[in-house]
Parts: C-alpha cells; structure tokens; sequence
C-alpha cells in the first residue's frame, strides 16, 4: 500500500486516460462512448495500487491483465472504466498538471459522462472536442 501523496503521485505520473468514442446504432445518439485509465508496471506496483484504490474506496472487481512485450517479459495492467470509480479517483486528485497535462480534460470528460450529457448532440460534440485536445496536448486555460 501506498501512502496517499505517494499514491496521488503515482496517478499524476503513471496513469494512461483514454477517451474511446465509437459508432454504435444500438444507441439513441448512435455513439458508444468509454472513459478508461490503465496503469503499467510490475506485478507488486500493480497490486500496491490496487490496494491504495481499494483504501481509498475504489474497489476494482476485475483482475490484473498480462501482457508480454517484444523482450518477452510480462508487464501487468490495471484497468478502471467505471465512471464512478474515475470519479471518485479525480476526486482524490488535486488540481495539479500530470504528465499529459490533460488532467482537467480528463476531469470535463467524466462530469460529462457522469451527468448524462454526453447523451445529447451538444454533450457528444464536447467530449470529442476533449478527445482531439487531449490527443493532440492542447490545454484550455
């Protein structure tokens, strides 16, 4: 376990978010869309994070995936795509640049999601704005 500013320190440096928007006609808007963080690292990082989320009351059901890179050694990854549980680890989080500088969009992304408003036209065409700032490191100020 970790303790809470190492852990802050360790989602500011080491957290992947991931805006996924994708065509889906089974929905009214007939968009899917999915927020997401991974985190890479050893099989004892991982499950240290896993522990600190779990402290923090972020309780990831699924397991821990392995992945073999080109040097064939296994690297661990740790998945969290509820949107509650991106909530509650934003909530933990202060208002500080991480390595992508793309926290705060990260931030507007879940509110949207959270509160529904990516369901409508406008919602949907804010979030895929975020996505294309976020992929290309633009920060709003």
């Amino acid at each position: 376990m970790y303790s809470k500013d190492m852990f802050i320190g360790i989602v500011l440096s080491s957290f992947n978010f991931y805006i996924d928007i994708s065509v889906d006609e089974s929905r009214k808007i007939g968009y899917k869309t999915r927020i997401f963080t991974n985190v890479y690292g050893s099989r004892q990082f991982i499950e240290g994070v896993k522990r600190s989320l779990g402290q923090n009351g972020i309780f990831v059901s699924h397991g821990i995936s392995t992945y073999l890179t080109d040097t064939r050694k296994s690297v661990y990854c740790l998945t969290i795509s509820k949107i509650k549980q991106l909530s509650k680890l934003m909530s933990l989080i202060p208002v500080i640049p991480n390595r992508n500088n793309d926290l705060e969009l990260v931030r507007e992304a879940i509110s949207l999601v959270e509160k529904k408003k990516h369901l409508t036209l406008k919602g949907l065409q804010r979030l895929i704005i975020i996505k294309e700032m976020k992929k290309h490191g633009i920060v709003e100020h």
